[in-house]
């Protein structure tokens, strides 16, 4: 009878998803809690991994344990939802998000690294940079996420430690060394639709609905700066495509060395995920799909990028 070493596959998947400046002892002794010859014993296989230390190193490194048994029918992907709390965030949030965020600054070390939005609304790739923008989409979160206990939009308070996970999470979004988005041409629309009716509703006020606006035109701004130069500030590459047809969800698709996640945006600022390399290629495929019936506009088809400018802008004097 053929038998599987589950232990060597595991740990071969360890060092290939650990990035080149992290030496593989000192991070399982870290996880494991455990001394230098201990993790030793264990990197050469001498010592086998408990199930516990293997669910805490895959958990760490995102690694799918069906893959390191075989038991990983391509046709059944698992898919993770991690569900933040953002208003009142307890340590738990704060460590989710912390992981997350010290995943995509392992980007600066990847030469190749790249991420690819596919997306209906404004990404929060961007929003991020914008107090009120970024309020609002909070107050939508709230809004949807706890019915009968929603805020009006002047009553969100972002706690000072959230805002710097949303500043740390906007500046790694820029570490990677390419960017690629695909936006849908009716991004602005839903936008403009959702300050309409929470201004009617009365739980935005004429205001702030203005202060929401001209961060709005500043982000635009901002956009349209971007197409034009084709690298962030750092001079990392930006690639901006306007889609002919629409999208029904966002979609992210990331790739750190050997590190694969795929994201389906679900429930605003969150989403379902998967680590597993057959989704990501299934999902470039998909999202490879809508750049073939899409434009570039960065750095060429300047009739394009102005005309969607500018009707992004007139979305925007109709408030």
């Amino acid at each position: 009878m053929e038998t599987h070493d589950y232990n060597k596959t595991l740990l071969e998947a360890v060092r290939a998803k650990l990035p080149a400046d992290i030496n593989p002892v000192w991070f399982v002794m870290d996880i494991l809690s455990i001394g230098k010859e201990a993790a030793y014993r264990r990197l050469r296989g001498e010592v086998c991994l408990s199930l516990q230390e293997a669910v805490l190193l895959s958990k760490k490194l995102g690694i799918s344990l069906d893959e390191v048994t075989g038991n990983n029918d391509e046709k059944i992907q698992h898919l993770h939802m991690r569900l933040a709390e953002f208003e009142n965030p307890d340590e738990n949030d704060y460590r989710i998000l912390q992981e997350y965020i010290d995943m995509l600054f392992s980007s600066r070390m990847d030469t190749f690294s790249h991420i690819t939005i596919s997306t209906n609304t404004f990404p929060q790739q961007i929003y991020l940079g914008y107090k009120s923008l970024l309020n609002f989409f909070l107050f939508k979160w709230i809004y949807h996420n706890k019915s009968g206990r929603g805020k009006a939009y002047h009553q969100v308070k972002i706690p000072s430690r959230m805002q710097q996970i949303f500043n740390d999470s906007l500046h790694a979004y820029r570490q990677f060394a390419s960017t690629c988005f695909i936006f849908d041409k009716q991004i602005g629309q839903s936008l403009v639709t959702d300050l309409k009716h929470f201004v009617s509703i009365g739980l935005i006020r004429e205001e702030d609905k203005e202060n929401i606006r001209r961060e709005a035109y500043l982000m635009l701004n901002y956009m349209e700066q971007v197409c034009i130069d084709g690298v962030y500030e750092n001079g990392n590459k930006v690639q901006i495509y306007i889609s002919d047809i629409s999208f029904e969800r966002s979609y992210y698709n990331l790739k750190i060395h050997e590190n694969y996640l795929s994201i389906i945006e679900a429930c605003i600022l969150n989403g379902v995920a998967s680590t597993n390399k057959t989704s990501y290629l299934k999902m470039e495929d998909w999202i490879d799909s809508r750049r073939r019936l899409s434009t570039l506009i960065t750095q060429s088809g300047e009739f394009q990028r102005i005309e969607f400018f500018s009707s992004l802008r007139k979305l925007l004097d109709e408030l």
